[in-house]
């Protein structure tokens, strides 16, 4: 959003750092964060831009906008973690995504010596997984839709079907709570009847 990305001198000084809005106003109250220190597990970093909120329909460890980028080799050196258990890519257009996760895997597989052919090796997710379960959701929220328009329109008609049925027995129902019909048996005629 502004500023700019990690370069490779932040990498070597282990000093840049790349919030999300949502993370620059909680830690920041709202004022400019580019150029500011944030002490994390008691390393300094500077901010060096500030990413946009974006939309995420799933996650790895927490949501992008409550995160903070640092470089690896300074996560590597802060938590001792010597592999990446979990990478992000975004390729420059969602039309590319499968060309960029063929080269992706294509160039870790060269580093790591496995086949590139090898989907064992490494777990890739794209919009493409997620995609039909995003259709399913979609599917299940316009049948529930549905569902609730026919239940309500179907008791509308059934209160209509019942008030004109009351109304045109005024003198049936005045007559049998005259003979000591309760409220309750009346009620309960009329239910039956609206139901058979």
């Amino acid at each position: 959003m502004e500023g700019r990305w990690i370069s490779p001198e932040d990498i070597a000084s282990a000093a840049g750092g790349l919030p999300r809005r949502h993370s620059a106003q909680e830690i920041f109250s709202g004022t400019p964060a580019i150029g500011e220190a944030v002490r994390i597990d008691g390393v300094k970093f500077t901010v060096v831009g500030s990413m946009d909120t974006k939309f995420s329909d799933s996650n790895y460890f927490t949501s992008d906008d409550e995160s903070v980028f640092i470089p690896y080799t300074t996560a590597g050196e802060l938590w001792d973690a010597r592999y990446a258990s979990v990478m992000l890519f975004e390729p420059v257009a969602p039309n590319f995504e499968v060309d960029a996760m063929q080269q992706f895997r294509a160039a870790i597989a060269n580093r790591q010596h496995f086949s590139p052919s090898d989907k064992r090796a490494i777990t890739m997710f794209g919009r493409e997984e997620f995609k039909p379960s995003t259709k399913e959701s979609l599917l299940v929220s316009k049948l529930c839709s549905f569902s609730l328009r026919t239940t309500l329109a179907s008791a509308a008609w059934a209160d209509d079907i019942m008030l004109v049925s009351v109304e045109e027995r005024v003198r049936e129902i005045g007559l049998r709570r005259a003979l000591g019909a309760k409220k309750s048996h009346i009620r309960w005629q009329f239910l039956l009847e609206a139901w058979s």
